[in-house]
This record gives C-alpha cells, structure tokens and sequence, in this order.
C-alpha cells in the first residue's frame, strides 16, 4: 500500500492568487480573467513635485521592496508606520449649515529613500510609488486614526450557519440520553 501524499496548500488556486495578488504580479483569477501586474502609477503633477525629489531607480526600490512583504498584513503595517496623522491647523467658517461637518484629521504621507530617509508626499504620489488604491489608503489611515493595527479580517468571519460552541456539549448530552442497541456485527 502506497503512501498517502502530503498537502501542499501553497498549490491551491485560491492561494496562489492571494500570494500573486500580494507580490503585484499579473494571475488570471477565479472567473478566469486575466489581471495585470501591478506597476508604478503615474506622476501626481503636485506643487511639491514628489516625482522629481525621488529618482526613478528610487521609485522602483520603493515599489519593489513594498511588494517583496510576504502578506497583507505586514504591507498594510508598514504603510501605516508612513501615514501620520495631524490636526487641523486652520478652520474656516462654513457658509451655511447644511455642509458637511468638516474633516478632524489631516494626514501626511512619507517615503522611505536610501539617500533622504524619510520624503513627504502627496498622496496622489504615494498611491502612485506603491501601486495601491486610493481605498486602500483611506481604509489604512482610518485604523492610524483609531490607534488599530490594519489587520485583513477577510475569510475570517464564522459560518452563519454553523452551530454555536456553547451549544454542542448540550447536544452531545442529550445523544448520550438515547437507548443504545447491542449490534451482533461489532466488536464490543
């Protein structure tokens, strides 16, 4: 009799989608669609000219190392340590009261470089040198405002149909109550 083969999760489909979605490179995903790879974004065009204060084989080793992390988690926790958080400086008067309540954080957006450490830009800038979306980021900087870890709770939740632990001894126990039959076929 043969040996039973070992799993290998990291071969799963799903699996190999999370890791190539993950590391920003192209996959063809569940519905068989093919995505791209993930590439440097275009140059914000902002006063503070982001772009030009970081060279292009910068820009590359920024995006490179970011998409190196091995999950999720670990890219969401070292761009939060990028994004600070500030108060707003300077109010102005709304015009009438039907506005929206205005915004109580500003945020500021940092690179890492080899030569500068630290650079400030926008976050047009910052989307663009990682690669992310703009969701991406305003999820982030909401988990820096409440002093949370960005954490991927995807796949995590439990099933809405599974049966709740403080219930299955009491099942078991009433199972237990039920007249059992001696079977002439088993070995007790």
């Amino acid at each position: 009799m043969s040996k039973k083969r070992g799993a290998q999760p990291e071969l799963y489909k799903r699996n190999v989608i999370k890791a190539a979605r993950t590391k920003g490179i192209g996959y063809v995903n569940h519905s068989g669609r093919e995505i791209n790879a993930v590439k440097i974004g275009p140059d914000c065009g902002c006063k503070k000219l982001c772009f030009k204060r970081i060279s292009e084989h910068e820009q590359i080793d920024i995006f490179t190392k970011f998409h190196d992390f091995e999950s999720k988690n670990t890219q969401d926790g070292y761009l939060a340590g990028l994004i600070e958080k500030e108060d707003v400086v300077r109010r102005r008067p709304r015009k009438s009261d039907g506005q929206p309540k205005p915004r109580a954080l500003n945020y500021r957006y940092h690179v890492v470089t080899g030569d500068a450490g630290r650079v400030e830009v926008c976050k047009k800038a910052f989307c663009s040198l990682f690669g992310i979306t703009n969701e991406r980021v305003r999820r982030i900087c909401h988990c820096v405002k409440n002093n949370v870890r960005p954490c991927d709770s995807r796949g995590r939740t439990a099933s809405t149909n599974a049966t709740p632990q403080e219930v299955l001894p009491i099942i078991e126990e009433h199972i237990k109550t039920f007249p059992t039959k001696i079977s002439h076929y088993s070995s007790k």
